[in-house]
């Protein structure tokens, strides 16, 4: 079990094999490190965001019945936050996965974040942002070892990858826009 109060749903649960059955399944090794991390950094007495009248929230995402896209192979990312400044609100799309099947940048699932801009320009509202990120456990070094042409790290963070291994929070808010 995981208790962190942003979260819409609370407590999160694990994955445990001595769980039979709970929907949505529980929370991977990748999603709770991630989820971990997000509540660590929020909580973090020298967090910039702290002075900022900033709300965030965190909602686990349905497989299969949620949030979805269709184009992409029915993906459903597993979380969503919200965030909300004034008027302004952020909806992220999270997947924190491993990626060991998804190592090119070309890849669908990866390149959400660019395919979600034109998802927000269609929408027309511009008091809304949709933003899509991938958290990787996997990390750099792992996914680039058998490649003839790896992608730099660099690459990957244009394209919204994240690596848990990382300082990943800092980098998140400010590719989100929400600089100290």
């Amino acid at each position: 079990m995981l208790y962190f109060d942003r979260h819409l749903y609370v407590p999160l649960l694990l994955n445990d094999p001595k769980i039979k059955k709970i929907s949505p399944e529980g929370l991977v090794e990748s999603e709770k490190k991630f989820v971990l991390g997000l509540k660590d950094f929020l909580n973090s007495p020298d967090c910039p965001l702290k002075n900022r009248n900033i709300e965030i929230y965190l909602l686990r995402n349905y497989p299969k019945s949620g949030v979805g896209f269709f184009n992409l192979h029915s993906f459903y990312p597993d979380f969503i936050m919200w965030i909300k400044e004034g008027e302004k609100q952020t909806i992220v799309f999270v997947d924190p996965k491993g990626l060991e099947h998804h190592k090119e940048i070309s890849d669908e699932k990866i390149q959400l974040c660019k395919e979600i801009k034109n998802i927000e320009k269609r929408w027309g509202n511009y008091n809304i942002t949709l933003e899509s990120f991938i958290f990787s456990i996997t990390t750099y070094n792992d996914l680039i070892k058998e490649s003839t042409n790896p992608s730099t790290k660099e690459e990957y963070l244009d394209n919204h990858i994240l690596f848990l291994e990382d300082k990943w929070q800092s980098q998140l808010f400010e590719l989100l826009g929400f600089k100290a």
